[in-house]
């Protein structure tokens, strides 16, 4: 998905974001082609990634579950130039829901996540937000640093 001022791969695997490119910035490099400043890149030695998913039950969509894209079309009642991707994936009694939107001109990246309980028993899902990182340049070696955040609900029952 991509504005005016950033360019981002999301993938279908958990909906990592695996990578961000600045448009209007080049990378500091004494090469010619360095190419446009990555903020999050999945190249091997250079991995800074953005994860999230569920965590609190078996089953539940995390970083690691396939989700599909449910649709690419902005919100009609968006600004004009807005970047909207929904995608979705079901698990653990839970659907998990994320919409990611980019505005014209903003380097911000919105992201909403919903989740519906489609059991009937109680869940109380946390959401972990992830980044993993490389700690040295060796393509296979990362670190990663968690957060789990509870999941705040505005109906009683819900989720």
């Amino acid at each position: 998905m991509q504005n005016d001022v950033l360019l981002m791969d999301v993938d279908t695997v958990g909906g990592q974001v695996r990578r961000v490119e600045l448009l209007k910035h080049r990378e500091e490099s004494n090469r010619k082609d360095s190419g446009n400043l990555l903020m999050l890149s999945s190249d091997p030695g250079r991995v800074f990634l953005a994860q999230t998913g569920l965590v609190g039950a078996e089953g539940l969509p995390n970083h690691n579950a396939p989700m599909t894209v449910i649709s690419q079309a902005a919100d009609p009642a968006a600004p004009p130039g807005t970047s909207d991707l929904v995608m979705a994936a079901e698990g653990g009694g839970a659907r998990l829901e994320r919409r990611y939107r980019l505005l014209p001109g903003s380097y911000q990246v919105e992201v909403e996540t919903r989740v519906a309980n489609l059991s009937d028993k109680p869940l109380a899902p946390t959401l972990a937000n992830c980044t993993p990182a490389s700690a040295a340049p060796a393509p296979d070696s990362y670190q990663a640093r968690c957060a789990p955040w509870p999941m705040i609900t505005s109906s009683p029952g819900r989720v």
